[in-house]
């Protein structure tokens, strides 16, 4: 419990704050928070070092800090639909493709 109030809270939450906006240096040094914090509860006590494992490996699975945290997502237009922002890129229906 004491390595949970010690290392546990602060760590886990610094780390996981890093992950707010999407930012390659920010997203870099969440991992090396949480790596240290996984090294030093795995020390300590060795359950705990799972938690931090799990976190770490969740938000390497969803791509964290990888290649489309450069990209432009345009944060004022989520919830448009596509075809709306690109009218030219609208789909085609199967009867146009035949054509």
């Amino acid at each position: 419990m004491q390595v949970w109030l010690i290392v546990g809270v602060p760590t886990l939450a610094m780390g996981l704050a890093l992950f707010l906006r999407r930012s390659p240096v920010r997203a870099l040094l969440g991992y090396l928070v949480l790596g240290a914090g996984f090294a030093l509860t795995s020390v300590l006590h060795r359950p705990s070092g799972a938690v931090f494992g799990g976190v770490l490996a969740l938000l390497y699975a969803a791509g964290r800090g990888g290649a489309m945290e450069r990209l432009d997502t345009h944060p004022d237009e989520e919830g448009v639909p596509d075809e709306a922002l690109h009218p030219l890129r609208r789909r085609l229906t199967p009867s146009e493709t035949q054509e």
